[in-house]
């Protein structure tokens, strides 16, 4: 199969513009920026797959004919990326910040273990939440979304499209404040049960003052928190596919609507 010569150019600034996108969207893409991928495997699936998107992506392109305009639509495509990256990364911090309330109503909080998506320091619960994430993750093919999210990320915001940038901070703005909310909801079985916890212990540090209440709920507030978190884990595992599902793998931050 031959290839004009004059169509080459054409391809070539369409393949850095894919490049351009993905590479915001790998920068903080939840698990495929994780520190435990290794960079040398990030470039190349970045290669990669810009290469294989490039020909269907570029339909249509037409290159600048200023150097100027050329370098303002590469920044507004990584910005793009940045954007879906950074939408279901929310999701994943809101998980961290509802396994910080657990930790911190349970008592885990002063044990510390290695965050393995984040490579840092965290608590228990942190980073078992995040384990646990991630496995559904990728079980419910979230990596699959990623990449068709990716490619419906065209249809919104072509190459020689304009990208509506008061619509993207208002929706950015508006999935940052659920971040909270989300966090309440995941760690709200737990909380629940160790507040309710707590009141039985004062009740019974009243009824029974000889009664060392900090040695008998210590242990109890921890065997009670362990059995609401193993009985709230399906509910957790619907609350996160529905979430992705919601904003469809980051896409819907760029929409208008």
């Amino acid at each position: 199969m031959e290839l004009a010569l004059d169509s080459m150019a054409p391809m070539a600034v369409a393949f850095i513009m894919v490049v351009a996108r993905m590479s915001g969207l790998f920068l903080v893409a939840p698990l495929i920026a994780s520190p435990l991928l290794p960079m040398r495997v990030r470039l190349m699936m970045l290669v990669v797959f810009s290469a294989m998107l490039t020909p269907v992506m570029a339909t249509g392109y037409v290159v600048p004919d200023s150097g100027s305009v050329l370098a303002l639509g590469i920044g507004q495509e990584v910005i793009i990326g940045l954007a879906m990256g950074y939408a279901v990364s929310l999701i994943f911090a809101a998980i961290q910040v509802g396994a910080n309330m657990i930790d911190l109503s349970s008592g885990f909080a002063l044990a510390n273990v290695v965050d393995p998506l984040s490579q840092s320091q965290g608590a228990v619960f942190g980073a078992f939440y995040t384990i646990v994430a991630s496995l559904i993750f990728l079980a419910m093919n979230g990596h699959h979304m990623l990449i068709e999210g990716f490619v419906a990320s065209y249809q919104l915001v072509p190459m020689n499209g304009q990208l509506d940038v008061g619509a993207l901070m208002s929706n950015l703005y508006e999935q940052f404040g659920l971040l909270f909310a989300n966090a309440f909801r995941i760690a709200a079985p737990v909380i629940v049960t160790l507040l309710l916890t707590d009141v039985v212990l004062g009740l019974v540090a009243r009824v029974v003052p000889q009664m060392n209440v900090f040695f008998v709920g210590l242990p109890a507030k921890i065997g009670l928190g362990m059995t609401a978190i193993v009985l709230s884990l399906p509910m957790f595992a619907q609350f996160f596919e529905a979430r992705i599902t919601d904003i469809a793998a980051g896409v819907a931050v760029l929409a208008g609507a």
